[in-house]
């Protein structure tokens, strides 16, 4: 899950960085957010982990992502 999460939120940094047209961008945000559901859902119904696992997963992997593309926005402006 927190693999998931990470590639999604920099994928879609990626895709803004990169400054693709709204419905390219749109559609890759729609496609990497239903993945990392469908992810997540997959750990539930495999009995894997338990719910809080899954929504721990999605936090860490979320904000670390968050992170990284936040350095790079920052280290960019210098």
């Amino acid at each position: 899950m927190t693999g998931a999460a990470s590639f999604a939120v920099i994928a879609i940094y990626f895709a803004i960085k990169e400054r693709w047209n709204r419905a390219t961008r749109m559609a890759l945000t729609a496609v990497v957010l239903m993945m990392v559901f469908l992810v997540g859902l997959a750990r539930l119904v495999l009995h894997a982990h338990w719910p809080s696992d899954v929504l721990g997963g999605l936090l860490l992997g979320s904000s670390c992502a968050a992170f990284g593309a936040w350095w790079d926005a920052r280290r960019s402006l210098v």
